[in-house]
C-alpha cells in the first residue's frame, strides 16, 4: 500500500485544523467518472466548509491514480495492489482520515453544490443522528432508490416491485421535502459521524461489496443512533458502472448477482435467526421465479422490449442455475 499526501493517520489533536468532513472514495477502473466526481467536490468547498479527499484505488488499470495525482494534487491517494473490496478499502481511507464526519462516496457520482454542507449541518444539529444520505438521481434524471428497509415484509414487497418493473425507479422520496428517519441509506453517498463510528467500529470487511451500508446502519441503530434520509442534498449516481466491468459477471439491474448473494447470506447470518434466513431465501427465490415468468411474458407480447427482456431472462436463469455460462 502506498499513500500520497500529507495527512496523519488517527484522530487529530486540538487546534490542528480538523476538517468538517473527510470524503473517502473507493475507485476501481472508474477514471471516466472519478474525474467528474472530484470536480463536483470543488464546488462544495465554499461557505467555509473544510473537507479533505482520500481516494483509495483498488488496483485500477485505467490510469485513475495518475489522473488524480495530476488533476487533484490536494487529494490523498492510497494505492492497493489488488482489488480489496468496497468495505476494506473504505476502512483504509477512514483510518487515514481526520474529519469530524466521514462521507463514503462512490466515484461514479456527481455531488450538487451545497450538498455536503447540508449533510454536515444536519449531523451537527442533531446529536442523536449517526448517519445521513441524500436524494440520488440517475444519469437520465430518474429518481433512484436512496434508502431502503431492513429485511422484512416491506423489503420483500419493494424487491418484488423492482424485479417485475426491471427498474430501480423510486419516487417515494419526492412526495415530501421533509427529512425522515429510515432504516438505512445507500452507500454510494453516506455521511456518518466519527463519534458514532468510533462507538460501533468500522465497516465489516466480510462484505466485499453490497449490504455493508445496511450492516453499518443496523449496528448504529443497535447503539441508539438514528439514520436519516435528506431530500434536500442531491447527488447524481451513474449506478453500477464500475461493477459492469467485472469479469465473470451475472448482472441484474446493475447488480453483480453472485456478490449480492454472498453478501446477503452473510448479512442474514450475522443479524437474524436461521428460520428468518430460510424464509427470506425462499421469498427471494420465489420473487426471482415470478420475475422470470413476467419477463418471459414481456418477451413474447412486446417485441420492442425483447432486447432488455432477453438480457434479464438470461441473468435470472444464470442466477437460478437454470442455465450455465458458456466457457
Amino acid at each position: 500500500m502506498k499513500v500520497n499526501g500529507a495527512g496523519v493517520p488517527g484522530r487529530p489533536g486540538p487546534g490542528d485544523g480538523q476538517p468538517d468532513v473527510s470524503i473517502v472514495i473507493v475507485n476501481w477502473n472508474a477514471k471516466e467518472y472519478l474525474e467528474g466526481c472530484l470536480q463536483s467536490l470543488h464546488y462544495n468547498s465554499h461557505n467555509g466548509l473544510k473537507h479533505e479527499v482520500l481516494v483509495v484505488d483498488n488496483a485500477s488499470a485505467d490510469g485513475s491514480a495518475a489522473m488524480v495525482a495530476q488533476r487533484f494534487p490536494e487529494a490523498k491517494i492510497i494505492l492497493n495492489g489488488i482489488n480489496s473490496g468496497f468495505a476494506k478499502a473504505n476502512n483504509q481511507g477512514i483510518k487515514e482520515s481526520r474529519g469530524r464526519h466521514i462521507l463514503l462516496l462512490n466515484p461514479d457520482t456527481v455531488v450538487f453544490p451545497g450538498a455536503l454542507g447540508e449533510m454536515v449541518h444536519f449531523l451537527d444539529e442533531n446529536p442523536d443522528v449517526g448517519a445521513v444520505g441524500p436524494l440520488m438521481f440517475g444519469a437520465r434524471g430518474e429518481t433512484l432508490e436512496s434508502y431502503s428497509y431492513f429485511p422484512g415484509l416491506r423489503l420483500l414487497l419493494r424487491g418484488l416491485a423492482i424485479v417485475i418493473a426491471g427498474s430501480y425507479y423510486w419516487d417515494e422520496e419526492v412526495k415530501s421535502l421533509e427529512a425522515r428517519q429510515v432504516d438505512w441509506v445507500g452507500g454510494a453517498c453516506l455521511m456518518v459521524k466519527r463519534e458514532a463510528l468510533d462507538e460501533i467500529g468500522l465497516l465489516d470487511e466480510a462484505f466485499f461489496m453490497y449490504w455493508e451500508e445496511a450492516d453499518l446502519c443496523l449496528r448504529l441503530r443497535k447503539k441508539n443512533w438514528k439514520t436519516y434520509f435528506l431530500p434536500g442534498p442531491r447527488v447524481i449516481h451513474y449506478q453500477g458502472r464500475s461493477a459492469a466491468k467485472a469479469e465473470e459477471k451475472v448482472m441484474i439491474h446493475g447488480i453483480l448477482l453472485q456478490e449480492w448473494g454472498r453478501s446477503t447470506e452473510w448479512f442474514f447470518k450475522k443479524h437474524y435467526p436461521l428460520w428468518m434466513r430460510l424464509v427470506f431465501r425462499t421469498a427471494l427465490l420465489s420473487i426471482a421465479a415470478v420475475s422470470l415468468i413476467a419477463w418471459a411474458f414481456i418477451y413474447l407480447v412486446f417485441p420492442a422490449r425483447r432486447p432488455k427482456a432477453r438480457e434479464i431472462i438470461r441473468a435470472y436463469a444464470l442466477g437460478l442455475g437454470l442455465i450455465r455460462r458458456q466457457p
